[in-house]
């Protein structure tokens, strides 16, 4: 190496291209890291869901430079599998997941929209230690009064008022039917 050039500026970018030229990994190793990337990718907690969706991209497409055989790194669908599995969401948010999606086909682009519809950053806080239920309560809206209370005491008494005013309305027709015939 010429010692002007480890000397100047740009010294440092040398030095590190002579190494990687005796030093350079073998393609066997490459492609094992880039696989170790995507497979032991993880969401961090404190990791917005969209920042989570990009780097597993960029990790996916990594891998597919360093295969560059025009091939699959993974099937679609193993892919979105791989994608919500890794999202490290608790399981009533993957079941939530699962559920939005519906009949749409498993691909990653369904789980992606889906994982930035219901947790993306625009849809949730970056706290990805709560569950999406969690983080939106129920909220009344100006003029719109929501009444909580449980949901079997409201039947019980929405039942009892129907069957009251069935009951007056019945004896109401009853009293002016039998005085129309009394009246004949």
């Amino acid at each position: 190496l010429d010692k002007t050039k480890v000397g100047a500026a740009t010294g440092l970018k040398v030095v590190l291209e002579a190494l990687a030229e005796h030093y350079m990994l073998d393609a066997t190793q490459t492609m094992f890291l880039a696989i170790e990337k995507v497979e032991q990718f993880i969401r961090p907690i404190g990791m917005g869901m969209d920042e989570y969706i990009g780097e597993f991209t960029v990790r996916i497409n990594q891998l597919r430079e360093v295969l560059n055989d025009g091939e699959t790194v993974y099937h679609d669908g193993v892919l979105a599998y791989r994608l919500l599995s890794q999202a490290n969401l608790k399981p009533e948010d993957k079941q939530l997941v699962k559920a939005a999606m519906g009949k749409e086909a498993i691909s990653f682009r369904n789980v992606s929209e889906c994982l930035t519809r219901l947790f993306g950053d625009r849809a949730l806080s970056n706290d990805a230690s709560t569950s999406a239920f969690e983080n939106h309560p129920i909220r009344s809206s100006p003029g719109v009064h929501i009444k909580s209370e449980p949901m079997e005491t409201a039947y019980h008494q929405d039942a009892q008022h129907h069957l009251d005013t069935d009951r007056e309305s019945t004896e109401y027709y009853e009293s002016s039917s039998f005085s129309a015939k009394e009246g004949l």
